[in-house]
């Protein structure tokens, strides 16, 4: 029994060695995503469509930037990670598609969902795909949203509090300006008076 669970525990380490390694195998080395970024500054064709990495005609024709791929063979996933085409093949990036179209993400890329966090602070995707601001959640199901987003209360009193402060300084403003006309007002009446004293 107890050589069981000896093998047991070492099969279990084994096989988490294994899925470490390969999960290791798959990702960038580390500086990976950096280069390539650079390498995308330095020319704005490959920024606009990184599928130029698979051109040779391209790559012929930019030789350093071939022999950094061969260099860094697994850069190709953190392309994935950094958008995706349209459907007239035009290169978007994942805040664009956040943006423009969020239920594609959630049915054809939902690694970029879990790779941005920071995404759900505006809304979230429902049972069907389909993507949802904070106020519709927080009109039609404000329980799933109390169970799931209790930040997003937070966000937005803070967001009450910066409209209150906004609404104090327009009001402040509002009875300057209106001063300042008062006092223009006064200014013609005096002129008025003057001008009545001299030719009466």
């Amino acid at each position: 029994m107890r050589l069981k669970i000896l093998f047991g525990y070492a099969m279990g380490m084994a096989l988490s060695a294994m899925f470490a390694l390969s999960a290791a195998a798959q990702a960038p080395a580390p500086g990976a995503e950096a280069g390539l970024h650079r390498w995308m500054s330095r020319d704005p064709r490959l920024e606009a469509d990184p599928g130029l990495m698979d051109n040779p005609i391209y790559l012929r024709n930019h030789p350093e930037f071939a022999q950094w791929l061969q260099e860094h063979p697994r850069v190709h996933r953190q392309v994935a990670m950094m958008g995706a085409y349209d459907e007239n093949h035009m290169w978007r990036s994942t805040e664009w598609w956040r943006t423009n179209n969020p239920n594609w993400i959630s049915e054809h890329h939902p690694e970029w969902i879990q790779a941005h966090p920071e995404w759900r602070q505006y809304g979230d995707w429902d049972e069907h795909h389909e993507w949802h601001d904070r106020g519709w959640w927080a009109s039609n199901h404000p329980e799933w949203v109390a169970a799931h987003h209790p930040d997003w209360g937070a966000v937005h009193r803070e967001a009450a509090i910066e409209h209150h402060d906004a609404a104090i300084e327009h009001h402040e403003a509002a009875m300057e300006h209106h001063e300042v006309q008062m006092e223009h007002h006064e200014e013609r009446m005096e002129h008025h008076e003057e001008h009545l004293e001299h030719h009466p």
